[in-house]
């Protein structure tokens, strides 16, 4: 019974069970509790001198406090399971400190079957919450999803758990690596549900990295909700950094103004990084008036400074007053001064008097007073140089 677990019994473990066998029923009774007994002692012994059990040595075992399914059951290969979780949850050292549960968890999936780590899982489920127990939980469920996450995906599906969420996207992270299309088809087949609305969030934000034409469908396949909407955005901006004009074709197409507006601003700020006067063009054409447009903008604008601050500063002369406008100019003033203060100063010096150049050095010198002496800028628009 103990062999199915894959844990190797030591050779002094069956010489302690030894009698048990070839007994009269009675004999046999009173022999099997005594070598139970003894066989609970040496895996306590055991348990205890393990070096490759992060923070179980030299404890004191607590008392046992084993879920209801197990009463009445004989005993199993999970038994040892039980023991070693109860007693690393016990542990405070190990309890607190996550690369030990990740340890724990790792050694678990590769000693124990699949039944009996799905056990141990239900027996987390029903005991009380707390950070240790989570954390132990969606380890156990990050290890074996790298062994077998089919197996792992059936137990997040089907066992309580304290975070469902949690453990879904554990269980997604893992399996995308190791073959993120039969994640994908794992998440769409479940039943209309929560797991399946976590599992397909938690696809489609590991798709958007490689795949986000993938992804942008399986947000489509989402109940409308804010989450939805907000992996959707995103994996049409991961679109837009690889295909700019296709995403943007795509935008175009969404029929809830909000939405639509949203996903737009996405693919312009994108698309800034490639092409910046084309997002831009994109932004004041394709967008409406609003305040996602402003979004656009700005983040074109700040995108685009990162590489040609002087260009953005001159452009900007093109656009309409108003508050789009200033807030951008001033956000663009401030980015090139917090990465190159000796150009500003330089481009300041070239400004004509007027509105602009009495406003601009205002900005500046609000940003870095304390350069004011160096540069020769005062506050009330009179330049020194």
């Amino acid at each position: 019974m103990w062999q199915r677990s894959g844990v190797k019994i030591p050779a002094s473990l069956h010489e302690k069970l030894a009698p048990c066998a070839g007994r009269t029923p009675r004999l046999r009774l009173l022999l099997g509790l005594t070598c139970g007994i003894a066989a609970f002692e040496f895996f306590t012994l055991e348990i205890a001198h393990r070096s490759d059990l992060p923070g179980i040595a030299d404890r004191e075992s607590p008392a046992p406090i084993l879920p209801s399914f197990t009463t009445g059951r004989e005993q199993s290969p999970g038994g040892e399971l039980f023991h070693i979780v109860q007693q690393s949850l016990a542990d405070r050292t190990t309890a607190s400190d996550s690369d030990a549960l990740e340890a724990l968890a790792g050694w678990v999936t590769a000693h124990f079957s699949g039944a009996d780590i799905r056990r141990a899982l239900d027996f987390l489920g029903h005991s009380q919450p707390s950070g240790a127990v989570i954390e132990l939980q969606l380890a156990m469920i990050g290890a074996w999803a790298k062994q077998a996450p089919r197996d792992a995906a059936m137990a997040v599906a089907e066992t309580d758990l304290h975070d469902g969420r949690l453990a879904v996207t554990a269980l997604i992270g893992v399996w995308s690596e190791i073959a993120l299309s039969d994640a994908i088809d794992w998440a769409t087949g479940l039943p209309e549900g929560e797991i399946r609305t976590e599992a397909l969030l938690a696809a489609g934000y590991e798709a958007a990295r490689t795949a986000p034409e993938v992804a942008v469908r399986l947000a489509q396949m989402l109940p409308a909700s804010r989450e939805a909407n907000a992996l959707l955005v995103h994996a049409v901006a991961q679109w837009s950094a690889i295909d700019s004009s296709a995403a943007a074709d795509w935008s175009q197409h969404a029929t809830d103004a909000s939405l639509k507006a949203q996903l737009q601003a996405a693919v312009a700020q994108a698309w800034a990084d490639s092409d910046p006067l084309t997002a831009l063009a994109f932004a004041l054409s394709a967008m409406q008036t609003g305040s996602w447009q402003d979004v656009a903008v700005a983040g074109v604008a700040a995108r685009w400074a990162r590489q040609e601050p002087a260009e953005v500063m001159s452009l900007l002369d093109l656009f309409p007053p108003g508050d789009l406008h200033d807030a951008t100019f001033e956000n663009t003033l401030r980015l090139w001064a917090s990465r190159d203060v000796r150009a500003v100063a330089d481009w300041l010096s070239t400004l004509p008097a007027g509105p602009k150049r009495e406003r601009s050095i205002g900005i500046f010198v609000g940003t870095f007073a304390s350069l004011e002496p160096q540069l020769g800028l005062v506050s009330d628009g009179h330049n020194n140089r």
